[in-house]
């Protein structure tokens, strides 16, 4: 629905032109004013898409009524038909025009002209009004994009420079465009800016690196990634990189400048070799690590190391294609054993435990061996797998058994020599007191454990002998015997033979 203002002093003028267009233009609002003044007033509040004026108004004039009302709104299109009488010049009509009048209607206006003009008036404003709007939105469409470009451009540079991994832009010469402050620490400058007035090419590089196929290559394929290389510290200490670069091109194809990556993987290629090394070790090494499946009976081996093979003699594939469980390699003797240790280490919620028992080898023959295993559980708490490291203990089990055979034949010796024989610490304390001394004094080695041999020597010397430094001096003399570890006979009270061993 349009709004209509309609002003004449004629009120019979008024009325028929508003009969005549509300008659064909049912929809349209029409205010009818009788001066410009009045309808001035009603523009404070009410703005029409139309304004029909008699430029002989008593007062203010036609003319000037568009004058004031350009000057109100300038910014605004509000179309103004003047309507004059029929002696009108056509300097009148040019100072109408002058003053802001779109159209002039010549009285006794035909009803059909004002009929079309007012429509004509009407569309010219629908379109003006709807040009605006679009104006108006894409205004501030242009605005917000701008301001969108702004918050952009400052959060891409706080992107760029929050990042940990480095980024840099330069010419196909080195020229440094764009770089991140982590890209300037990695290199050891203090800032990007400091970065920025360095060529890549000038020292960047370590020598034996040939930046030249870098670009060569980045000329045929456009992009590059995961380069690894040295680079130089500002210092001249050197570090292991990882580089991906693009190439940004004009509308010929030529490389403008280039946007890269670059990432410190000097500790990651640590990490790497530590990690190559341990493989080795488990390749060639003594031990041989398994992982084995939990909540099965035979014990599966999902991971073996490969020195299995030349330690034991069986294949790794021999174990992961399931031909092979870990359980039937260990002696039948040991199984009911072992598997009663994990279930208790398990139940006790133990991270990890240390196990013994003998393995088969290929070839038929058993080995000790000592197993370290840590417990693997899921996110639950189950136990899902477990780790062990296995270590052949064969030889330390025969030295054992030899040790533990000539420990008996001295305990033999030791309880059956008619001689004392006495053994202490090295602090002089009694810890092992023979048959023959407990025939020699009469105590028994209950009596005399844990006590200083001194104290014990002490008793034995004669009333008349005793001094208060005797069991002072007698002590000296043993400690030198024991820091000494020289064999000595000592009998201070020639009542029997004291030996310390």
């Amino acid at each position: 629905m349009a709004d209509l203002f309609l002003i004449d002093d004629q009120a019979e003028v008024l009325a028929s032109y508003t009969q005549i267009l509300t008659g064909a233009l049912p929809d349209l609002q029409i205010t009818t004013f009788s001066s410009a003044e009045a309808a001035l007033e009603s523009l404070k509040s009410t703005e029409p898409d139309l304004i029909l004026a008699d430029v002989a108004l008593p007062g203010m004039s036609g003319w000037d009524l568009c004058r004031e009302i350009r000057s109100r709104i300038p910014d605004r299109h509000l179309p103004l038909v003047l309507i004059t009488g029929v002696r009108t010049r056509p300097e009148d009509k040019i100072r109408g025009l002058e003053a802001g009048a779109e159209l002039y209607l010549t009285k006794p206006v035909d009803p059909g002209e004002l009929v079309a003009q007012v429509k004509a008036m009407l569309r010219l404003k629908s379109l003006e009004d709807e040009l605006r709007e679009e104006k108006r939105t894409l205004e501030q469409r242009v605005r917000q994009q701008a301001i969108d470009l702004l918050e952009t451009e400052s959060q891409f540079q706080m992107l760029y420079q929050s990042l940990s991994i480095g980024m840099y832009r330069s010419t196909p010469d080195g020229e440094v465009l764009l770089a991140n402050d982590a890209l300037a620490h990695m290199l050891g400058y203090d800032s990007a800016d400091e970065l920025l007035s360095r060529n890549l090419n000038d020292g960047i590089y370590e020598p034996g690196y040939d930046r030249s196929a870098f670009l060569r290559r980045l000329e045929a394929e456009g992009r590059i990634q995961g380069l690894e290389s040295i680079w130089r510290r500002r210092d001249g200490t050197e570090i292991y990189v990882r580089e991906s670069a693009w190439a940004r091109r004009d509308e010929k194809g030529a490389i403008l400048s280039i946007d890269g990556t670059v990432e410190d993987i000097t500790r990651e290629r640590e990490i790497r070799t530590e990690l190559e090394n341990e493989r080795l070790l488990f390749r060639s090494g003594p031990m041989v690590v398994f992982r084995w499946r939990a909540g099965e009976d035979s014990i599966p081996v999902d991971y073996v190391s490969p020195n299995v093979e030349s330690i034991y003699g069986y294949s790794v594939q021999e174990f992961l294609e399931g031909n092979l469980g870990y359980k039937e390699l260990i002696h039948p003797e040991d199984r009911q054993r072992v598997e009663k240790e994990v279930a208790a280490y398990v139940e006790q919620n133990r991270p990890s435990f240390n196990q013994r028992y003998r393995l088969r080898d290929k070839q038929g023959s058993y080995h000790w061996v000592h197993d370290l295993t840590a417990v693997v559980r899921d996110r639950q708490g189950r136990v899902s797998s477990y780790v062990g490291f296995i270590t052949d203990i064969t030889e330390m089990m025969e030295i054992s058994r030899e040790l533990e055979k000539k420990d008996v034949l001295i305990r033999q010796v030791f309880e059956q020599a008619m001689e004392g024989i006495i053994v202490t610490d090295e602090a002089g304390t009694i810890s092992e007191w023979s048959h023959g001394m407990e025939t020699i004094t009469g105590l028994g080695a209950e009596e005399v454990q844990g006590r200083p041999i001194w104290e014990i020597q002490a008793r034995f010397v004669p009333r008349k002998q005793q001094s208060p430094r005797l069991e002072d001096r007698i002590r000296k003399e043993i400690e030198g015997i024991l820091q000494t570890g020289e064999f000595k006979h000592f009998n201070p009270a020639a009542i029997f033979p004291l030996q310390s061993t």
